[in-house]
């Protein structure tokens, strides 16, 4: 038989420390390993991903996603994330509704409650807290006065360029280097 020129791999993620195993943030599957000549980015500004166009499988074996380390990492990254979808949100014709409002709340409720993400404790519940917002402020900068201007730029901060991107680096995610294409 011909072996999987891709991988899925079940990823778990470690928030502030702890592996989180409720509230929608647990675990999910992600392709992370594949044929460097059969494999591709598709490089979006935000969550860009490995496509594979040939058989794949899924390995037993979990990653352990180290998504963030503190609260001050996480929020810049959601800074640089929710401005950079704001753009396109915006570009699209999206607006602000009054029903986003309503999205922290109901988030909360279904982080914490529906999906039991209170039982992770300290870090469960600050995840979902985080997420509810992350949520929330994806809207916000669009309504008149945020952050992305009616052009569809962002308002750049003080010695940054629009959302904060740098040459070499992807944009939403100045911190990380271009990705190469993973070998197998």
């Amino acid at each position: 038989p011909h072996a999987p020129d891709g991988y899925w791999v079940r990823r778990e993620l470690v928030y502030l420390g702890v592996r989180l195993r409720r509230g929608g943030g647990g675990s999910d599957w992600v392709l992370r390993l594949a044929r460097r000549e059969r494999a591709r980015f598709n490089l979006l500004p935000v969550h860009e991903h490995l496509l594979v166009d040939a058989p794949v499988r899924r390995l037993r074996g979990p990653l352990h996603h180290i998504k963030y380390g503190t609260l001050d990492e996480h929020i810049r990254t959601m800074n640089r994330y929710t401005t950079v979808i704001a753009e396109r949100k915006r570009a699209s014709g999206k607006r602000f509704g009054w029903w986003h409002v309503l999205r922290i709340p109901w988030e909360l409720f279904a982080r914490l409650v529906l999906k039991l993400g209170i039982l992770d404790g300290r870090a469960g519940i600050i995840y979902a807290g985080m997420a509810a917002f992350y949520g929330f402020l994806k809207y916000a900068k669009i309504w008149p006065g945020g952050i992305a201007s009616e052009s569809g730029r962002p308002a750049a901060g003080p010695g940054e360029s629009p959302a904060g991107a740098r040459p070499g680096h992807i944009t939403g995610a100045p911190d990380a280097p271009t990705p190469r294409h993973p070998a197998a």
